[in-house]
């Protein structure tokens, strides 16, 4: 506070980093309803796409692109819906860790779907009997890439240096 130093950090920090010239993440969520859901469950349901592109990622030592496995995007959805006999509530906080493929070249892409049909695609984090139901609400409370040694590499906001 104040330009004071705490005693440490809240979270221990990354040692990878961003290449200065070209380095970013990414990530977008978006929420679509199908109808008839093809799930083979429900008339229609909510699916939700995740997509992360992140690339410029160094290794610890500063100057290599990383080909490293083991990153994570870490993501606390609330879910409110439609309660037939209460009206609109939060469902429940979910706290989500979603296996990313590795690095390839310092870059990181991945594609998660999950309340509809997988089309290929790795789906449904939160479990095959779980599809959202049409009319939901999700709002992201946090989001974090995390490296492969579990510390937060990079947050939802915006940085410089």
């Amino acid at each position: 506070m104040a330009g004071v130093s705490a005693c440490a950090p809240p979270y221990p920090l990354s040692l990878y980093e961003f290449d200065d010239d070209k380095g970013s993440c990414s990530v977008k969520l978006s929420q679509s309803v199908e109808t008839p859901c093809l799930d083979g469950i429900a008339p229609s349901c909510s699916v939700v796409t995740i997509v992360t592109k992140c690339r410029g990622i160094l290794d610890p030592d500063g100057f290599t692109l990383t080909n490293t496995p083991g990153w994570t995007l870490n993501v606390i959805g609330r879910v409110s819906a439609s309660d037939i006999s209460n009206g609109d509530m939060t469902v429940i906080d979910i706290p989500t860790m979603i296996s990313l493929p590795p690095a390839d070249n310092g870059a990181i892409k991945s594609t998660i779907r999950f309340g509809g049909p997988c089309d290929g695609l790795l789906c449904d984090p939160f479990g095959p009997s779980v599809a959202p139901p049409p009319c939901f609400q999700l709002e992201i409370i946090s989001v974090a890439l995390r490296d492969p040694t579990g510390n937060a590499f990079a947050k939802l906001g915006s940085s410089g240096r």
